[in-house]
């Protein structure tokens, strides 16, 4: 951090709080949906599963997190 940004941190009154803006993933559509199958017993879909199914609904994205 700079010298300048520690001067302006040490003189303001309150204590200063991170924001951080909430970006949306291409799964926050399908999130109630991956719980329903992957935590339902009626269901009992691993991973892979999960990911061809989302993909027959309309899910774009791949099966990597990155």
């Amino acid at each position: 951090m700079s010298k300048n940004t520690v001067k302006h941190l040490i003189k303001q009154k309150k204590s200063p709080k991170y924001k951080r803006e909430h970006y949306s993933t291409k799964i926050d559509h399908y999130k109630d949906k991956i719980r329903e199958w992957y935590l339902s017993p009626q269901y009992d879909f691993i991973g892979t599963r999960i990911y061809r199914e989302l993909r027959q609904i309309g899910y774009e994205g791949s099966i990597n997190p990155i």
